[in-house]
């Protein structure tokens, strides 16, 4: 992505997966950011229901946008608005004024002329654009897409390399609501050097003492889970023909849009490349060499497939010796091998 350094985790003849980005957690596993909700708590950002945080549960397109407007610090403001001229019959009651502020302010528009869609859930893009809007940018005036809302928030630092994993490969829970409201408050406004935090706290919607609690201290890290089962998903089986004879090797989707890494190596002097994805299903259409490098090992590949698994790249700032790694691919000619290790050097 533009503005980041990427790198390829290859390791062995695949794929170098780090424990520590946390990547595909099980959708259905417990929430790991109690903490951050918490925290979010702490200013009435965030608040539980009558299940706790209900963090493991899939949130609702008025609950995101309560949530926009609380980062917006017009909290107050939506209260007491008394009339209403938004067009939607499904609006809860205690929904109302929030709904009023953001849809005469533009910030969001019904599912239909005369639904909002209250109870309909709220996708990862759409409240990540709500987030992006709370931080100044606009879709409408062209500073992102809502498409690409995910993509945008991560390169502008906004959203952790895991986080944009997360929110690219499952569904959308409380639990990556809270945790990216938590990294918006810690994220700069537009065109400025100020958390938006701190912006809401010089606006007066929240309290400077209790702004102080919500950063302060370590945050608890839930352990970090990988489900190698859906890793696989991403990685697929080359098969090469050349002049001298036919050889193998692995790769993986590095987006949606058929985009393969593997090495150089692999698909040097190829004649026909057939690729095996980790379900068994043989591509055999065209293969586009789009880039290598001979010295580096590695190769991009451009295909037709519509894949729904796949490993974004990562930030090599974040690389540490002693991290553990797992390597993940075919190699040999074996099937979705898994093999353990750690970064001894830099």
């Amino acid at each position: 992505m533009p503005g980041r350094k990427k790198y390829l985790r290859l390791v062995f003849i695949i794929v170098a997966v780090f424990l520590f980005c946390n990547f595909m957690p099980s959708a259905v596993s417990a929430a790991k950011y109690q903490d951050y909700a918490e925290r979010l708590a702490r200013i009435n950002v965030f608040r539980g229901t009558g299940d706790g945080f209900d963090l493991e549960r899939e949130p609702t397109r008025l609950e995101g946008l309560v949530m926009l407007v609380r980062l917006l610090g017009a909290e107050e403001e939506a209260n007491q608005i008394t009339e209403y001229t938004f067009p939607f019959d499904d609006v809860p009651r205690w929904g109302r004024g929030y709904v009023q502020y953001a849809y005469e302010n533009g910030l969001t528009k019904g599912v239909s002329k005369t639904k909002f869609g209250s109870h309909g859930l709220i996708d990862a893009r759409s409240y990540i654009t709500f987030l992006l809007r709370a931080l100044g940018y606009s879709d409408q005036h062209g500073d992102f897409a809502w498409n690409e809302a995910i993509e945008f928030a991560f390169e502008k630092g906004i959203i952790s390399e895991s986080m944009y994993f997360e929110l690219s490969s499952q569904p959308f829970l409380r639990d990556q609501l809270a945790k990216t409201s938590f990294d918006a408050l810690n994220a700069f406004v537009k065109g400025t050097e100020t958390r938006l935090l701190d912006f809401l706290v010089q606006k007066g919607s929240i309290d400077p003492i209790k702004a102080q609690a919500v950063f302060a201290g370590s945050i608890r890290k839930g352990p970090a889970e990988l489900d190698f089962e859906k890793l696989i998903q991403a990685c697929v089986y080359l098969e090469v023909e050349t002049s001298s004879g036919q050889k193998s090797g692995s790769g993986f989707y590095i987006d949606q849009h058929g985009t393969i890494v593997t090495n150089y190596h692999v698909i040097e002097k190829a004649q026909k490349i057939r690729i095996i994805n980790s379900n068994g299903a043989i591509y055999a259409g065209d293969v586009m060499i789009k880039g290598y490098d001979r010295e580096l090992d590695i190769a991009i590949l451009s295909t037709a497939v519509k894949n729904e698994a796949f490993l974004p790249l990562g930030d090599s700032s974040s690389i540490k010796v002693g991290q553990p790694v797992y390597a993940i691919g075919s190699p040999l000619g074996l099937s979705n091998t898994v093999s353990e290790g750690i970064i001894s050097a830099i």
